[in-house]
C-alpha cells in the first residue's frame, strides 16, 4: 500500500547491498553498518579503522581513506578504498578482517566478478583482470 515501514538516517556514502535479511553499508565516518532488512534495527556497527587496528595491531587509518566500493562474495565483504586498498572481512559468525592489500591501480569503474577474477577499468582507462 506504499506505507513507510522504517527509515534510518545513517549518511551512507555508497549504495547498500542486501543478502538475505541483512543490509550492508558504510557511512561517511567509515563505519560498517549491518541492518535488519525487516525491522530497520542496526545489527552491527563498527569503525573500519578500529577493526583493522584490532585484527592487525597497527594503524592503517592514515593509509586507508574513504571506502568507495563494497561487495559481498560468499560470507566475505570486500571493501575497496579510494586509494586502492582492498580490505577483506569475514562476516560468517563474527566480523573480522581477513586481509588488507594495497593494489597499484586506482579503480574508476564498477567491478565485474567472474569466478575468482575481477575485471575493471582504472583511472588511465586501462582494463584490468585480477584474481
Amino acid at each position: 500500500n506504499g506505507a513507510k515501514i522504517w527509515d534510518l538516517n545513517i549518511n551512507s556514502i555508497i549504495s547498500p547491498i542486501i543478502s538475505g535479511n541483512t543490509i550492508f553499508t558504510i557511512n561517511k565516518d567509515n563505519y560498517l553498518i549491518l541492518i535488519d532488512r525487516d525491522t530497520g534495527q542496526i545489527i552491527y556497527s563498527k569503525n573500519i579503522h578500529l577493526l583493522i587496528k584490532k585484527d592487525f595491531k597497527k594503524s592503517f587509518q592514515r593509509k586507508i581513506n574513504k571506502i568507495n566500493y563494497i561487495y559481498l562474495i560468499d560470507s566475505k565483504l570486500l571493501l575497496i578504498s579510494d586509494n586502492s586498498y582492498f580490505v577483506e572481512l569475514n562476516i560468517k559468525n563474527i566480523v573480522n578482517i581477513n586481509s588488507i592489500k594495497k593494489n597499484p591501480f586506482n579503480i574508476n569503474s564498477d567491478i565485474v566478478f567472474l569466478e575468482n577474477e575481477m575485471i575493471f577499468v582504472d583511472n588511465s582507462k586501462r582494463i584490468y583482470k585480477v584474481n
